[in-house]
């Protein structure tokens, strides 16, 4: 490519360059960029006074198309000015050398901004070929995020993108969106049938959603690749994926033929195929942890709802999931069993790092334990954050009408507390 400055005495710089772009001498690539934001690293820019120089090779996904755009008539002292800048470009849209050639002395004359002064525009430089700088490209904000380290970029381990659940014309659920990271606990409160047991029986893969994905550890859970295409998932591909998944329900789901001890090690023997003494071994580890070591012996119908629910706690707990589902393990439980239930599940909450969903009315309970607070009403996440906002300072007309009970027997609770020990309210 060239570039041609012809000079005339007594005339002013014409604007005869057009350009597509908004800045002086600024490439901008016009084509599609891939969706990984491919960067034009192939494509370096030197310059400075005397010569703009860009290599001829862009990269596949972005074709520049360079322009140059001289804005200012500026008056240029001495007998030689500039009055045209002419830029070709070639049929493969390379990028465009831009030269300066002067009559007279033969010295290269200075293309400078608008910023600068007539004078400096007009300056003389010492050499014919000037020292190739680099031209510094500005990434956009989505580029610099997909090239920063992959390493300090924790990834959600639940991911629910679109999800909605539906039996026949009533849906429960509707275009949920919702992430979940390594670790951290949350949990789901509202009203009975407001879709808080079905966002996790959904991840629990017990009902498969309407439309929408579930993702477990950035892989889909009720969907697969086949042949190159995704393609529901077959039971081979659930079962899998469940290893990663443990849930606690509300009536506990005990095997009422077993011990304690077989119901707890009953799923490391016959799905991780982990021989009888380990497992008996881990199994009577976690027994010990939900304060059951002394009933290893005994059989369901033995124990309180209180015990049983601990058993399926540690049940859960041994096959050493990345999330754990809690669905009202306290509602079928006697009032007096329910602080035994809960204080183990807050002991776990505090010593693992497993992820883990709550769906409790216990507000009490959810306000001590979870890192975000989700209120779910008609299907939707009305509102969520941390504890101390959703319980202190709620922004929903329907989560504040929801919590006016929760409020109301709290400030009763301090004011019994404030009773007690003595302490006006």
């Amino acid at each position: 490519m060239s570039q041609n400055i012809s000079t005339n005495n007594h005339a002013e710089a014409t604007d005869s360059t057009t350009s597509t772009d908004h800045t002086t001498t600024e490439h901008t690539a016009t084509d599609h960029a891939t969706t990984d934001y491919a960067t034009t690293d192939h494509i370096t820019t030197d310059h400075d006074a005397n010569e703009l120089t860009t290599t001829d090779h862009a990269t596949t996904d972005h074709t520049a198309t360079d322009h140059v755009s001289e804005n200012n008539r500026s008056p240029i002292k001495d007998t030689t000015q500039v009055t045209a800048i002419q830029i070709t470009t070639e049929d493969t849209a390379q990028a465009a050398d831009i030269r300066n050639t002067t009559e007279g002395t033969s010295q290269a004359a200075a293309v400078r901004s608008t910023t600068e002064s007539p004078s400096q525009a007009a300056a003389n430089m010492n050499t014919t070929e000037s020292t190739p700088q680099a031209t510094p490209v500005q990434a956009s904000p989505d580029q610099m995020n997909n090239h920063s380290s992959d390493t300090s970029i924790v990834q959600p381990i639940v991911r629910y993108r679109n999800v909605t659940k539906a039996f026949g014309d009533h849906v429960v659920l509707k275009e949920l969106n919702l992430d979940i990271m390594p670790g951290e606990k949350i949990a789901l409160i509202g009203p009975s049938g407001s879709g808080k047991t079905t966002i996790a029986r959904l991840l629990m893969t017990l009902e498969r959603p309407t439309s929408g994905t579930i993702e477990v550890n950035g892989e889909m859970l009720w969907h697969m690749k086949h042949k190159g295409k995704l393609v529901a998932a077959n039971e081979k591909h659930l079962h899998r994926m469940r290893g990663s998944i443990g849930m606690v329900f509300q009536h506990f789901n005990l095997f009422p033929h077993m011990t304690i001890l077989q119901n707890v090690m009953e799923g490391l023997v016959q799905v991780r195929k982990m021989p009888k003494a380990q497992a008996e071994e881990r199994a009577l580890e976690l027994l010990s942890q939900v304060g059951l070591q002394d009933h290893t012996k005994h059989y369901p119908a033995q124990l309180s709802g209180g015990q049983k629910q601990r058993v399926a706690i540690a049940r859960a707990l041994v096959m050493q999931p990345q999330i754990l589902l809690f669905d009202e393990v306290t509602s079928a439980l006697d009032p007096e069993l329910v602080g035994e239930v809960l204080d183990v599940i807050k002991g776990i909450a505090a010593k693992k790092d497993t992820a883990m969903m709550l769906i409790t009315h216990e507000m009490d309970f959810a306000r001590d334990i979870a890192d975000r607070v989700l209120f779910t009403d008609g299907g939707v996440i009305v509102e969520e954050g941390p504890p101390e906002q959703i319980f202190g300072n709620p922004q929903s007309p329907r989560l504040q009408s929801f919590l006016t009970r929760f409020l109301s027997d709290r400030q009763y609770q301090l004011a019994e507390e404030h009773v007690a020990t003595g302490v006006e309210s």
